[in-house]
């Protein structure tokens, strides 16, 4: 769940600001987070802008106790709290003209380090490109690729996305750990977004299948 507003200012250019919140699995640990956003965006041209973008907030980790079995319960590597919170901080440019963006970004800078858990979050970078080809007043097709590393594995995803009349949406995405994603979604009146994504995995016992819903509203 996100919340946008954009503020502008005269001679500055505009600037964003906003916060979200997501949640996560991953195993027996769930992930909540809450973070704030702020991007100034700079005009540097003719339907050209570049965007720089803080988050900063607090992610915490949560151990399922429920479902962890343990063979030796002395056991060092066993965590030792069931909750621990966190900074988190992200940051990112991009560059926007009439049809084509181009960004690069890292999440989970601070790499936080959730002792009594005994795990750390790992800083990943993101190349990410798109173009969007308008046809006729209905119909945009923005195929995008966006590259994903922590500097010990990688990979990259692919996305073509369809979007009808600027209100209904819908794509799918195909990353190289053999994951595809389908999503769906409309936006009324350019302030309320509803979305829907389900992704599957070729390998369904490492990855299983995940189930994201979107809700989001936006100032102008």
């Amino acid at each position: 769940m996100y919340y946008d507003r954009m503020l502008h200012k005269d001679g500055l250019g505009e600037i964003g600001l906003g916060a979200s919140f997501t949640s996560m699995s991953s195993g027996n640990f769930i992930f909540n987070e809450f973070q704030t956003m702020v991007g100034p965006r700079i005009k540097i041209g003719d339907n050209r802008f570049v965007t720089i973008g803080i988050g900063m907030g607090m992610r915490a980790a949560k151990l399922n106790f429920e479902d962890f079995v343990t063979i030796d319960p002395n056991d060092p590597a066993i965590p030792t709290e069931g909750v621990s919170t966190k900074f988190n901080m992200n940051i990112g440019i991009g560059f926007k003209s009439k049809h084509w963006q181009f960004g690069v970004s890292s999440t989970n800078v601070t790499q936080s380090e959730f002792a009594g858990l005994n795990i750390q979050t790992s800083r990943q970078y993101y190349i990410s490109a798109s173009y969007e080809l308008a046809m006729k007043d209905f119909l945009k097709i923005s195929p995008s690729v966006r590259f994903i590393t922590d500097m010990n594995m990688q990979t990259t995803d692919v996305n073509m996305l369809l979007t009808l009349k600027d209100q209904l949406w819908m794509g799918v995405n195909y990353n190289t750990n053999e994951n595809m994603a389908f999503m769906a979604g409309f936006d009324l009146a350019k302030k309320y977004r509803v979305g829907y994504c389900y992704e599957t995995s070729s390998n369904t016992e490492l990855f299983g299948n995940n189930h994201e819903f979107v809700v989001g509203y936006v100032v102008q």
